[in-house]
């Protein structure tokens, strides 16, 4: 899951999350982090720390990490339920100082159709997204509704975004689910899937080289 991230610091601590080790910390951006949850295969509560690795970096104290405390969670008793829900975390640095980070849980079925929109370039806006989908779909409507809108706000960044636009009319109620998704994204976890590739394929051809070396170093020794 990719995110805009931005300080948050109140007092002297901040939060941070990782999806890849300690040195990849990025500062959390606590208005714009969701994590988006199938109802039918809900996350535990140790899939999403999982997902997040947060920790809190504190400019006196260090590293307290430890310290972090779930102090409020809609999202436990709400697990299989549509809609969106908040989880705080709380922590409390040597000065008594607290820093709070909130992350949005968005429950969906992934049983139901849920289209995937590409876009080619960042920057476009949830209205054009609209008008995109009601041209792709020929959808005739008089009215809409922006359901749930997890794109605005990140129109400049790389990842997944979920949408739901519910269409009216005289005659019907149309519900609309798409998950927005920049293609600068894609690029990047193709990038990534490339590096990691190259890694492994370099990494084999080391040891090949090492375990033949060691062959060729004990055959000589056997003749010797």
């Amino acid at each position: 899951m990719s995110k805009v991230f931005i300080f948050l610091l109140i007092g002297f601590s901040v939060f941070y999350y990782t999806n890849t080790s300690v040195n990849d910390l990025k500062p959390a951006k606590s208005e714009f982090d969701t994590i988006i949850n199938d109802i039918n295969n809900p996350y535990s509560q140790v899939d999403i720390l999982n997902i997040l690795k947060l920790r809190a970096i504190d400019q006196n104290d260090g590293d307290i990490s430890v310290k972090i405390k779930l102090v409020r969670d809609e999202y436990d008793d709400n697990q299989r339920r549509i809609g969106k829900y908040i989880q705080e975390y709380s922590v409390v640095n040597s000065l008594n100082k607290t820093t709070n980070y909130f992350l949005t849980i968005v429950n969906i079925s992934f049983s139901e159709e849920i289209e995937e929109l590409i876009l080619q370039e960042q920057g476009i806006l949830i209205e054009e997204i609209i008008q995109i989908i009601v041209k792709d779909k020929k959808i005739d409507y008089e009215d809409y509704q922006i359901r749930v809108d997890e794109y605005s706000g990140n129109e400049k960044a790389n990842g997944k975004f979920y949408i739901e636009i519910m269409f009216k009319n005289k005659k019907e109620n149309k519900l609309i689910k798409v998950l927005v998704v920049n293609e600068a994204y894609i690029e990047e976890k193709n990038n990534k899937t490339i590096l990691i590739l190259t890694i492994i394929i370099v990494s084999a051809i080391v040891v090949g080289f090492v375990y033949k070396k060691r062959i060729l170093v004990r055959n000589k020794n056997s003749k010797d």
